[in-house]
């Protein structure tokens, strides 16, 4: 199971002596990246170039990954979690061979034509506006350890 979460525990005293402002400003370039991020990984890349032997020369796409995918808010309301958890048609989880963990780590050899989600995040969390970007980054190293 691979899973991505952005996390705004560290700055909850914060936005509570704010009254929510940082969710205002940066509650949708946030999600908007989040669902990019999981249409990314959803997207299939070209089919490897050697084909194992295994296989018998077919490379054949049942996209069980893509439709592994789930996209939701946090229950505590801060943040979103991506959910990559696909299970093969003989009940074999292989999410981790295909996609590795989130930086590629533990994909195999023959999947390597894949995206680490890590890569995939940081791309699109590169467009999220920079005045919401500094906004996080302030109110995070500004309350590092408040529960």
């Amino acid at each position: 199971m691979i899973t991505v979460t952005t996390n705004g525990k560290l700055v909850a005293k914060r936005l509570q002596d704010l009254g929510g402002a940082l969710p205002k400003i940066g509650a949708g370039p946030i999600y908007r990246a989040m669902q990019q991020v999981y249409k990314r990984v959803g997207q299939y890349p070209g089919a490897p170039k050697k084909v194992k032997k295994s296989h018998k020369g077919k490379y054949e796409r049942t996209y069980t990954l893509r439709k592994s995918r789930d996209l939701f808010k946090n229950a505590d309301g801060n943040g979103y979690t991506l959910l990559v958890d696909p299970v093969g048609k003989h009940g074999q989880l292989y999410g981790v061979f295909v996609l590795g963990d989130i930086t590629g780590r533990g994909q195999s050899k023959y999947n390597k034509h894949w995206t680490p989600i890590q890569i995939v995040f940081n791309e699109e969390f590169a467009k999220v506006p920079p005045e919401v970007v500094a906004a996080l980054e302030f109110y995070v190293a500004g309350n590092q350890g408040v529960e």
